[in-house]
């Protein structure tokens, strides 16, 4: 018992400094992620966050981002380490597996969505690493954006697509209501801020020639995006193949090209901000979607950490500040004072869905 309330106070004592009105929850959410913890064991090669201890007691191979961002700020080394963790298991085809537990199962026959050029970039923000380091997330990187490129674009039209919901991570996104193999505009942003980032570390690693053709393949599939997906002053997801598609989608997954921040034309980043605004955003955060009732009264869908982060992150780095906020301390406040815990997920009202203890919220 000693030695794990030692453990414990050394790990809260590195906790970000917080505002003193948001220090218990704070803590709250610190103690979550500390106690995750799953000791380094046969396919998890460093110590791991888990989910949760409830239920979710897996890592899946894009909640480990969020967790490589908390501790980004005061442990570079742990933070990496959660980077890592599905890369330790990698494909030689450069896919990822959905989740994974050591000595049990690796799932591969569902993946997850691209964010780990984009979580990388961010950590290079906070922190240099060393020359290996970007030696071996740049090799993890370009077979994982090659994968997509290459295994996930069934009619060769230069978009990729997700054969189904779970692959986005979205599992039950109304967006997949017209079909499977969908081109979802998420995923080429995705690639592209991955591309960027490949760039970005190829200077690192003084390969010019190379952080030059990773710049022009992130520029010519943002171009293709816009081509392909740029329809009625809206994204939209196509069907692979057919490109069939819903002209007025439902979800909030359709607008996620906001997080490519300044990399998006202006009018589009606009547009993007205020359907946010106008269909997603509430006093609790940024819902997943919307339905409507009897009367057609809309009424919003789950709201989801992650969706939350990733689009407060884009309304950023669009300039859209005021929406960021709004989210985000609606998101913070709902954690605080309705559910007074770290769940899953959450109803667009602000009650809890699924396991608590969950530490990408």
């Amino acid at each position: 018992i000693t030695k794990v309330k030692t453990e414990w106070s050394e790990f809260l004592s590195r906790m970000p400094v917080v505002p003193e009105k948001h220090a218990y929850y704070s803590v709250l959410a610190w103690y979550t992620t500390w106690s995750c913890f799953a000791r380094a064991n046969d396919t998890y090669k460093y110590d791991a966050i888990l989910m949760s201890k409830q239920h979710m007691s897996s890592v899946w191979s894009w909640d480990h981002c969020f967790n490589a961002l908390i501790l980004s700020y005061v442990d570079p080394q742990a933070a990496l380490e959660q980077l890592l963790l599905p890369f330790e298991v990698q494909a030689e085809s450069g896919a990822l597996p959905d989740m994974w537990n050591p000595n049990d199962e690796i799932v591969w026959g569902v993946t997850k969505p691209p964010i780990h050029g984009w979580c990388f970039d961010k950590m290079m923000d906070r922190h240099e690493y060393s020359q290996e380091v970007y030696v071996k997330v740049y090799g993890h990187l370009s077979r994982w954006t090659d994968w997509w490129m290459n295994f996930r674009d069934t009619d060769k039209d230069g978009i990729p697509e997700y054969p189904q919901g779970c692959d986005s991570g979205w599992d039950g996104s109304s967006l997949f209501e017209i079909g499977y193999f969908l081109e979802s505009p998420d995923l080429p942003a995705f690639l592209v801020l991955q591309m960027n980032t490949l760039a970005r570390i190829a200077e690192k690693l003084n390969k010019t020639e190379e952080a030059s053709t990773w710049k022009q393949r992130g520029e010519m599939l943002l171009a293709k995006l816009y081509e392909h997906s740029w329809e009625n002053d809206r994204f939209v997801a196509k069907l692979s193949g057919s490109h069939e598609y819903d002209p007025n989608p439902r979800s909030s997954l359709a607008l996620m090209p906001i997080i490519l921040g300044s990399l998006l034309d202006k009018d589009k980043a606009d547009r993007l901000a205020e359907l946010l605004d106008q269909d997603y955003i509430g006093e609790n955060g940024i819902s997943g979607g919307f339905e409507f009732d009897e009367e057609g009264n809309r009424i919003k869908a789950s709201i989801w950490a992650s969706q939350v982060y990733l689009f407060t992150e884009g309304l950023l780095g669009c300039g859209h500040k005021d929406k960021a906020m709004k989210a985000a301390k609606g998101f913070v406040n709902m954690i605080e004072t309705k559910v007074t815990s770290h769940y899953e997920g959450f109803e667009a009202d602000g009650r809890s869905i699924g396991v608590p203890g969950y530490t990408w919220t």
